[in-house]
């Protein structure tokens, strides 16, 4: 299988930045940008890149158990590979147990539900927004993926529309 590298840059919000451009990755040019969930394939290696502007984060995979801190003037990066998708994290005897808890205390606590998933937040306390770094990550298969990428829209088609309004 091919390797992706991913590219992050961690500052007062975390969000994807781009695909590193190399000839691994067709992808990289092909002008579709993307914010929200990240999706990722199972069974494809992944290596994170991650940047801070301005104080320590630390971006967590809890699920994956994986961790890097990303670390103001320098590049730091991380390898892990997905295992199982998303659909069969949620199915888990073990998932589904752990959720019943966590969401019984939330019940008392008056607070709503949690559905299992994975996510991609930081760890660090280093600021007002550390609450709101955090995304859902999307573990799927080879062809849920493609057929999820064919409906973005590239960066040009995204201008186009914000011109028409």
């Amino acid at each position: 299988r091919k390797k992706q590298k991913i590219q992050a840059t961690i500052a007062n919000e975390m969000e994807l930045n781009e695909l590193e451009k190399s000839d691994v990755n067709s992808r990289v040019y092909d002008d579709v940008i993307v914010k929200g969930d990240m999706h990722l394939v199972v069974g494809q290696p992944y290596e994170f890149q991650f940047k801070a502007q301005d104080v320590i984060h630390s971006a967590y995979f809890p699920h994956f158990r994986a961790q890097m801190n990303c670390v103001p003037g320098m590049a730091t990066q991380m390898k892990l590979t997905p295992t199982m998708t998303t659909k069969d994290f949620k199915k888990d005897p073990e998932i589904i147990a752990k959720y019943e808890l966590i969401n019984k205390k939330r019940e008392k606590e008056g607070r709503p539900a949690v559905e299992p998933g994975y996510i991609l937040l930081c760890n660090k306390i280093c600021g007002t927004a550390h609450s709101n770094m955090w995304i859902k990550v999307i573990v799927e298969t080879q062809e849920e993926y493609d057929a999820w990428i064919a409906e973005q829209k590239t960066f040009e088609q995204q201008l186009q529309e914000s011109e028409l309004k």
